[in-house]
């Protein structure tokens, strides 16, 4: 759903049908809400500390390990990186009837400072490096973005994200 927004034509088309009438408004601030209080906030309030996966035996394990972690790191992107910036780029287009290219910025650390809250349970150092390293993945995003398509910029970042996430896993897990 968010993909076809993305797009400037079907951006354009939001703006005089769905978006125009207060029920299609209403609608897209009662699935923004559901979106922040079902998955962003319950990750924000977490107080658990990190427990580690348990170390896979064998090549099915292992293979859904990375699956997991793929899927994860997947989900992080659409959520923080692709939606929440979007929906506040549109309302605030909505609200002002301006070009969105204003708010991309703060929308971008905006988003990436919820990121950043939702590995609170890593860390005050860890939440920094959360930061810093969700604007990176937003800049590159935005970049690709532009240039190639929404869908590339998507799987792209969401392959960096996976990959990150991947050795991090590991590294911990066989540290020990």
């Amino acid at each position: 759903l968010c993909f076809a927004f993305m797009k400037k034509k079907t951006y354009q088309h939001i703006q005089t049908t769905l978006a125009q009438t207060k029920t299609g408004y209403f609608i897209e601030i009662c699935l923004f809400l559901f979106v922040m209080l079902a998955l962003v906030f319950p990750s924000i309030l977490n107080d658990k500390p990190l427990i580690l996966p348990v170390k896979p035996k064998g090549l099915l394990d292992t293979f859904f390990f990375f699956f997991r972690v793929l899927i994860l790191a997947m989900f992080e992107e659409l959520i923080y990186r692709v939606y929440i910036p979007f929906q506040m780029q549109h309302f605030y287009y909505l609200k002002n009837r301006q070009d969105d290219k204003p708010i991309i910025k703060q929308s971008i650390i905006i988003s990436n400072i919820i990121f950043a809250l939702a590995h609170s349970y890593l860390g005050f150092y860890n939440i920094i490096f959360a930061f810093i390293g969700g604007v990176g993945f937003s800049l590159i995003y935005e970049i690709i973005k532009n240039k190639i398509t929404v869908y590339f910029a998507f799987f792209t970042i969401s392959l960096v994200h996976f990959f990150y996430n991947a050795i991090t896993f590991w590294f911990l897990l066989y540290s020990k």
